[in-house]
């Protein structure tokens, strides 16, 4: 039986049992899916921060969701909407090497 193309068009293909299982893993994240009262409140935040529709919507996202950090490399690093801060996609996150005592 021949395997679907949407499955051997990449570098490495996955089998379609892979596939299944990686869509299934997906379908266990929690997502947020944005009603009008959301698209409202995300205008407020583009209006609040001046920032562009699009990443309020995932700023909005992200606080209906307790997010606490988003990294983005459209919004500016150290900004904070309510409890959600801003870091680049770029830079890893430091790893304290202190022993507790």
């Amino acid at each position: 039986m021949r395997e679907d193309t949407r499955t051997q068009k990449v570098t490495r293909p996955l089998t379609s049992v892979e596939a299944s299982r990686l869509v299934s893993d997906l379908a266990q994240w929690r997502v947020h899916r944005a009603g009008a009262e959301d698209v409202l409140d995300a205008i407020r935040i583009q209006q609040e921060y001046r920032t562009c529709f699009w990443d309020a919507m995932i700023v909005l996202s992200a606080l209906q969701m307790d997010c606490h950090t988003i990294r983005s490399e459209d919004l500016t690093p150290g900004q904070v909407f309510g409890q959600v801060t801003v870091l680049s996609p770029f830079t890893i996150p430091r790893v304290s090497t202190r022993v507790r005592s």
